[in-house]
C-alpha cells in the first residue's frame, strides 16, 4: 500500500472525550495518520467535541439507553452553566425513563448497542460519495465493529479491527444476551476482518483458541498515548510521602491492597502514619477500599473526586490532573483481580510513564508488565503475596527517606507513532494480497 493519498473511514463510538481511555486510544492516532499520509474521515458518537483538524461526523444512538448516555455528554459539552446542565440532564432522564425501562425489559445489552445503525447509515452515505481504501473500527463499543463489518460487506472495502478490552472472558458479569452478542461479534471480527489486533498476547491467544479461523490475521499492538502537556509542573519532595491514585474504583479494581499494607506497616511503626498521604482523584471510594482504609489514622487518606475547571486559574480539570501526577511522590496503579488481568492493560500506565514519577503497581500478573516497566526504577508487586507487598513498600519508603524518588527516565517502549506505523504495515500487506 502506498502510504500517500490513502483515505480511511474511522469508526469509533468514543472520540475527543477528555480523560476517556476508549477515546484516547483512537483520538491520539489521528495526528500520526495525517503525518504518514492517511486522510482519516471519522464517524463517532456525539459524546465528545467535534474535531476541527479532520472531517468528523457525529451521530447518535437510536435506542433510549444510548441516546440517554450520549445526551448527557452533549449537555455537558454544550452547556457552560453547571446548574443548568444538571437541570437539563434531569429533565432528559425523566423524559426518556419510560422508553428506557421498556428497552431494558427486552434488550439487556450495553447502552451503545444501537449506535451501529446510525454509524452504518452515515458510513454508507460517505462510501457512496467517494472512495475509501480501508475501514478502521476501534472499540471500545462493539457496535463500531458491527457497522464496519456491514459496510465492508456491502461496499467491498477491507476493514480492520482494534479491540481495546476483551469482548469475551471467564469473569463475565453482564447479561447472557450481552455475552452471546459479544461472542457473535467477536466471531464476525475473527472471520471477516482483514486484520485484528489486541493490546496483550493473552487476549490474542484466547481469541485465537475460540476462533481458529483467525489464522495469522491477529496481532498485538500496544496503543501508547501522545505525550501530555504538563505545562512545566515539577516534582518537589515534601515532608510527607504522597501516594496518588487517578481513576475510578470498583470492587474489581480497588485500593484495598494498599490500605492493608499501610495498616501493617503503621502497626509495626506507628509514627510512620504521620509521614504518609494517599490522594485519590477521579471518583469516590468503593466499599472494599473504604473498609481497608477505615482504621487508618485520620489524615492519611484524602479523596478529591473529579477535578473540574479551576475558575481562578482557568486550568481545565484535565490539566489539574496532569499537574497532580507530576507533583506526586508515587503514582499508584491497580491492575485488577483474576485471570482477566492477562487480557488488558489499564491505559493509565502510558500517562504515568510520561509523568516520569515512580509507579507502584499492584497486579496479579506482575510479569505481564516486563516489556513496559522497568522494575528496577518502578515498584511492581504481586498483590496476592503480602510478604512481597510489604517488602516493596519498605523499599519504597526507604527510597523516599533517602531522597531516591527523583524523576524516572521517560520509558515509552510503545508510542502512538510506533503503533500507527505497525497498523500501516498491516494495511499495506492487505493491499498487496
Amino acid at each position: 500500500m502506498n502510504a500517500r493519498n490513502q483515505r480511511w473511514l474511522v469508526i469509533a463510538h468514543c472520540f475527543n472525550m477528555d480523560g476517556r481511555a476508549a477515546s484516547q486510544t483512537v483520538t491520539d492516532k489521528i495526528p500520526y495518520f495525517l503525518k504518514h499520509g492517511i486522510e482519516p474521515v471519522v464517524i463517532t458518537a456525539a459524546t465528545g467535541s467535534r474535531d476541527t483538524e479532520v472531517e468528523h461526523h457525529q451521530v447518535t444512538s437510536l435506542a433510549p439507553s444510548g441516546f440517554r448516555f450520549e445526551l448527557r455528554h452533549i449537555i455537558n459539552n454544550k452547556v457552560k452553566s453547571k446548574w443548568l446542565a444538571v437541570l437539563l440532564r434531569g429533565i432528559s432522564s425523566i423524559g426518556l425513563f419510560p422508553l428506557y425501562i421498556v428497552e431494558r425489559i427486552f434488550v439487556r445489552l450495553d447502552s451503545q448497542w444501537s449506535w451501529s445503525f446510525a454509524a452504518k447509515r452515515k458510513g454508507a452515505q460517505l462510501l457512496r460519495e467517494r472512495s475509501f481504501d480501508l475501514i478502521y473500527a476501534s472499540g471500545g463499543a462493539s457496535s463500531a465493529f458491527v457497522a464496519a463489518y456491514q459496510l465492508s460487506r456491502r461496499f467491498g472495502v477491507p476493514w480492520i479491527a482494534e479491540i481495546h478490552d476483551p469482548m469475551v472472558h471467564d469473569s463475565w458479569a453482564r447479561s447472557r444476551m450481552a455475552y452471546r452478542r459479544n461472542r457473535h461479534i467477536e466471531n464476525l471480527i475473527c472471520t471477516h476482518a482483514r486484520a485484528v489486533y489486541w493490546f496483550t498476547n493473552d487476549a490474542l491467544s484466547q481469541a485465537h483458541e475460540r476462533h481458529p479461523q483467525l489464522g495469522n490475521r491477529g496481532h498485538v499492538i500496544r496503543p501508547g498515548i501522545i505525550p501530555p502537556d504538563f505545562q512545566g509542573a515539577r516534582y518537589r519532595r515534601g515532608d510527607k510521602l504522597r501516594f496518588s491514585y487517578f481513576g475510578g474504583l470498583t470492587p474489581e479494581r480497588n485500593l484495598a491492597p494498599l490500605g492493608r499494607v499501610l495498616a501493617r506497616l503503621f502497626a509495626a511503626k506507628f509514627d510512620l502514619a504521620a509521614k504518609v498521604e494517599v490522594h485519590v482523584y477521579g471518583g469516590g471510594l468503593d466499599d472494599l477500599s473504604r473498609e481497608a482504609f477505615a482504621d487508618l489514622p485520620e489524615g492519611v487518606l484524602e479523596v478529591h473526586g473529579r477535578l473540574e475547571e479551576d475558575p481562578v486559574t482557568g486550568k481545565s480539570g484535565r490539566q489539574r490532573v496532569l499537574e497532580a501526577m507530576r507533583e506526586s511522590d508515587v503514582l499508584v496503579l491497580m491492575h485488577g483481580q483474576g485471570d482477566i488481568c492477562k487480557l488488558y492493560l489499564p491505559s493509565k500506565i502510558y500517562e504515568y510513564l510520561w509523568a516520569q514519577r515512580p509507579v507502584l503497581l499492584f497486579s496479579p500478573v506482575p510479569t505481564h508488565w516486563d516489556d513496559i516497566m522497568d522494575s528496577g526504577t518502578h515498584y511492581v508487586v504481586d498483590q496476592s503475596d503480602p510478604a512481597a507487598v510489604d517488602k516493596v513498600l519498605r523499599r519504597l519508603l526507604n527510597d523516599w527517606e533517602t531522597g531516591q524518588l527523583a524523576d524516572r527516565p521517560i520509558s515509552q517502549a510503545h508510542s502512538v507513532e510506533q503503533a500507527v506505523i505497525k497498523i500501516m504495515e498491516i494495511a499495506r500487506n492487505i493491499s498487496d494480497d
